[in-house]
C-alpha cells in the first residue's frame, strides 16, 4: 500500500465506470481527511493498468461494509475480460 488508510466507501453503489470510481474515491477521501498528494498517490497508481487494475487499486483502499477490500486482489482481475 502507497497510503496506510483507508476510506469507508462502498463502490456497488455507484456508476461502474472508472472516472465515477476515481471521482468517488477522490471526494470520499478528501471528505474523510485525506491529503491531496495520498489521493493523487491512489490514482495514480490505480491508472496503471487496465479497469480491473484500477479497481482493485482502489478497493485497496476501501473498507466496505459486508465486503473486505482483501477479497479484491487484482491477480483475481487480470485474466477477467468486461
Amino acid at each position: 500500500k502507497l497510503v496506510n488508510k483507508e476510506v469507508d466507501l462502498d463502490l456497488t453503489k455507484i456508476d461502474g465506470n472508472a472516472y465515477s470510481i476515481m471521482g468517488y474515491f477522490s471526494r470520499e477521501a478528501r471528505r474523510q481527511g485525506w491529503e491531496q498528494h495520498e489521493i493523487d498517490l491512489v490514482l495514480e497508481e490505480s491508472q496503471k493498468g487496465d479497469y480491473n487494475h484500477l479497481v482493485a487499486a482502489i478497493l485497496l483502499y476501501c473498507e466496505s461494509p459486508g465486503e473486505a477490500s482483501e477479497d479484491f486482489k487484482s491477480s483475481e482481475y487480470e485474466n477477467n475480460e468486461e
